[in-house]
This record gives C-alpha cells, sequence and structure tokens, in this order.
C-alpha cells in the first residue's frame, strides 16, 4: 500500500496546485475526529487466516465462504430493528455480525487497571497520536518529542517500554537506547523500533542498535498489541513481577 500520507499535507498540495498558498489564500482548520472517523487502517482481522505464498513477501488471505441465506436473515433484522427504533438490538446485532466492531468507542478492557507504562518518543505527532490511540486503552502513555524530553521522561516515570521512531533527526538511535536504558536505572527496559516499510531494516541490525524489536510502518493493530504485550510480560517476569502486573490508571 505504501507509506501513509496525512490528510493536512495532501490539503496544502490541492491548494498549491489551484495555484494559491495554503493558510493565506485559503485556512486549514483542525476539527478533530468525528464519530466513527479512523486514525489508522486495519485490513485484517484476528480471525482472518493469512497464507503463504512461494514469495516471501506476498501473503494470500483466506476469508471463512459465506452463509448468503443466513446473512440475508440477519440483515433483515437489522433493517427491523433500524425501523422501529430498536437502537440496543442493532447494535448488538451489528456488533455480533462485524468482527472488531465497536460502535465508535475503544475497546473497554480492563477500564479501572492498567498493564504497564509506555514512552512514544518521535517528532511526527501524528504517528505518536496513533500510537496513543491503539495503547491508550490498556497502558498509561508518557510521549516525547526529543531525546533530552524522552530522558526526562524515562527518570521521572519510569516506563516498562519505549516506542521510537526510527527517523529521529540528528539522533543516533544505538547512543540513544543505550542511554534510555541508563535512564531507567535497575529496572530494565526493553526498545520497540519503528521504521517505514521502505527501510530493509532487520532484527539483527535492530538487536546491534540495542533496541528489542521492530515493527513497520503503516502500523500492524494487530501486530503492535502482541509485541507491546509480549515485552512486557517478559520483563515484568525477569524482575520478578512488579507487583501484581498491573497499575492503576
Amino acid at each position: 500500500m505504501g507509506d501513509p500520507v496525512r490528510i493536512v499535507d495532501l490539503a496544502k498540495d490541492l491548494i498549491a496546485l489551484s495555484g494559491l498558498d495554503p493558510e493565506r489564500d485559503i485556512e486549514i482548520k483542525f476539527t478533530g475526529v468525528r464519530p466513527g472517523e479512523k486514525l489508522f487502517e486495519e485490513l485484517l482481522n484476528p480471525e482472518t487466516k493469512v497464507l503463504p505464498t512461494p514469495h516471501e513477501k506476498i501473503m494470500v488471505v483466506q476469508a471463512e465462504p459465506l452463509n448468503l441465506d443466513g446473512l440475508n436473515e440477519e440483515l433483515t433484522s437489522l433493517i427491523e430493528y433500524a425501523q422501529i427504533g430498536d437502537e440496543k438490538s442493532l447494535l448488538a446485532k451489528l456488533a455480533a455480525l462485524v468482527p472488531g466492531y465497536l460502535n465508535g468507542h475503544a475497546p473497554k478492557l480492563m477500564p479501572q487497571e492498567k498493564l504497564g507504562r509506555i514512552l512514544l518518543l518521535g517528532k511526527d505527532a501524528y504517528t505518536r497520536m496513533t500510537l496513543r490511540r491503539i495503547l491508550q486503552p490498556r497502558y498509561v502513555i508518557f510521549e516525547a518529542e526529543s531525546e533530552s524530553e524522552a530522558l526526562h521522561q524515562v527518570e521521572a516515570c519510569h516506563p516498562n517500554l519505549a516506542i521510537l521512531d526510527f527517523h529521529l533527526p540528528e539522533v543516533n538511535v544505538r547512543r540513544l537506547c543505550a542511554k534510555l536504558k541508563r535512564a531507567n536505572g535497575d529496572a530494565r527496559l526493553p526498545l520497540i523500533i519503528l521504521a517505514n516499510s521502505s527501510e530493509t531494516t532487520s532484527l539483527n541490525q535492530v538487536l546491534a542498535m540495542g533496541a528489542d524489536d521492530w515493527i513497520y510502518k503503516p502500523i500492524p493493530v494487530s501486530i503492535l498489541e502482541n509485541r507491546v504485550e509480549r515485552l512486557i510480560k517478559r520483563t515484568k517476569g525477569e524482575e520478578g513481577g512488579l507487583g501484581a502486573g498491573k497499575l492503576g490508571g
């Protein structure tokens, strides 16, 4: 699919191609996210089966066959609930039909408890916002835009994991990884590096930089959640559990 394009950049390009000047001729307003809008795209859901092919970078999605008669009955029920205004039954039926449907809300996983603290480090506010939206329901999130700010956050908050944007301007990633781990004191700090899909970064290169894992952009939601959970659980196990393994929100 290629790298994601920010809407604001697309808007500026369209204004410039029209012979106008962004902000001077046409104002760009940030109105926030409307109900139902998504900040990231999930191509697959956890129920989807992905099969390999002879080419290592090409996969085949195996979809379950649909029972058209059963689906038509369910759709008829949806229409009937909508016609009589039974919103509760309609939403329940929709949630049963569509895997991952959340009715415009974040999943209510452990609403009063958090599983750990995560530091997001990167210049790109959109990437940090996307990560925060994915991880915030289960983790306490801290953010930093620079090396000095990140080190301060580590010393003050002692995160259980940090996620670093690979392209940090004027930053030596290997040196930064070492500084972050030292700043966390005796507690182990696993690091995940984000890399663009066009990069040829290997796991061995990531480990040589001092990180523990890496994820390509665009950010795959299920892979991110699984790797974050695995690293935090492994770290807590190595350090004697860190209490009950849960933190107050």
